[in-house]
């Protein structure tokens, strides 16, 4: 079982720092190369140095010299992609391999500066949203190269829509308003474009969680979840009596979903689950914190979340839904700044200054 470990992130050349690279034998983790660190939190302060968990983080690009990594992250077979803001060249997305070898390259400007997933990752390209006009979906090569813009549609009441999350399927990009008023389908050859109306509740503020599993998307917002089946276009409100509702995930077929509290002087925050067989929503357990997006392994069979956004105080939490025991937190004091992704191996997240991993244990 992983440990909790709660402390402090190391800066990479200190003598702490140092230290630690030496012992990376004992905590498992490969030699870091040139682009590089790891990172530690530690029990107590007095433990600094030492990681007493079984896999430490890493620190993939430390990005201090050049830019602060926020928002948007995402992996595939062989490179991570994230959300930078430069001072030179101001918001760009950038790519580079996941194993920390670089280099790192620059894909183009970015626009969303939204918390919740904001970039995507196919097989060929990559996309995220650009802002002039009425809004459009930008679609790239994964060198940067032949950017295509799809304009998006008005809002039906005027003015660009308020896109807030992202999400895929084999053949579209799925894009949800802050609300969940609208969900759109956006064809990934720009061939098509669907919008269709679905929750009639105002914005609740807090996150807005949207994914797409077994055909179905399921979008949350406030008190809601919304599910649409694009094939017949019909719309179920199936949660509508928590707070706050933002990510979502598929595991083992119930629907887990994110309860934020969206107050920042509480720690209230928790799993949901709802049950199709049954038609319920019930409370799994604590969160430890705001969650952005949630990951499920299905060969660990555990969801994993990143909690954010801090500098100190993120947290890495783990749930295994075939258990009767609650969700549990794997490492502590982690600085988090943005989306998290997952590959086979590794969770990664943006950090305010780098691109960080932790690998999952076995």
């Amino acid at each position: 079982m992983l440990t909790a470990a709660l402390g402090r992130v190391l800066p990479y050349g200190s003598a702490a720092a140092l230290l630690l690279l030496a012992c990376t034998a004992c905590t498992h983790n490969p030699a870091p190369s040139d682009h590089r660190s790891t990172q530690n939190t530690t029990p107590k302060p007095a433990d600094a140095g030492v990681c007493s968990t079984f896999y430490c983080p890493e620190t993939l690009y430390n990005r201090k010299l050049e830019a602060l990594v926020r928002r948007g992250i995402e992996v595939d077979g062989n490179d991570v992609y994230w959300s930078e803001v430069s001072e030179r060249e101001g918001n760009v997305v950038r790519a580079a391999p996941k194993n920390g070898s670089g280099p790192v390259r620059t894909l183009g400007q970015w626009y969303d500066f939204g918390n919740s997933r904001s970039l995507l990752v196919d097989d060929q390209h990559v996309y995220w949203l650009k802002s002039e006009n009425t809004g459009g979906l930008l679609r790239v090569d994964k060198d940067g190269g032949n950017p295509v813009e799809i304009p998006l549609p008005a809002d039906p009441n005027g003015g660009k829509l308020a896109i807030g999350p992202l999400a895929q399927t084999d053949d579209a990009v799925i894009l949800a308003t802050l609300s969940c008023s609208q969900v759109l389908s956006v064809s990934k050859d720009g061939s098509a474009i669907t919008l269709w109306p679905l929750s009639k509740y105002p914005d609740a503020g807090g996150s807005t969680g949207l994914d797409s599993f077994d055909g179905i998307v399921y979008c949350s917002n406030g008190s809601h979840i919304h599910s649409l089946d694009p094939a017949t276009g019909e719309v179920t409100e199936i949660v509508y009596d928590r707070q706050y509702l933002g990510a979502l995930a598929m595991a083992g077929g119930a629907l887990y979903f994110a309860i934020n509290d969206n107050d920042v002087t509480k720690a209230t925050e928790t799993l949901g689950r709802y049950d199709a067989a049954t038609g319920t929503a019930t409370t799994v357990g604590p969160a430890f914190g705001t969650m952005i997006r949630l990951h499920y392994d299905d060969t660990r069979e555990r969801l994993y979340w990143l909690t954010g956004l801090s500098l100190t105080a993120g947290n890495v939490v783990a749930y295994s839904p075939a258990s009767s025991g609650l969700p549990e937190l794997v490492f502590g004091g982690q600085d988090v700044q943005g989306s998290s992704a997952m590959d086979a191996d590794y969770l990664y997240w943006a950090s305010d200054q780098a691109v960080t991993r932790l690998h999952k244990t076995p």
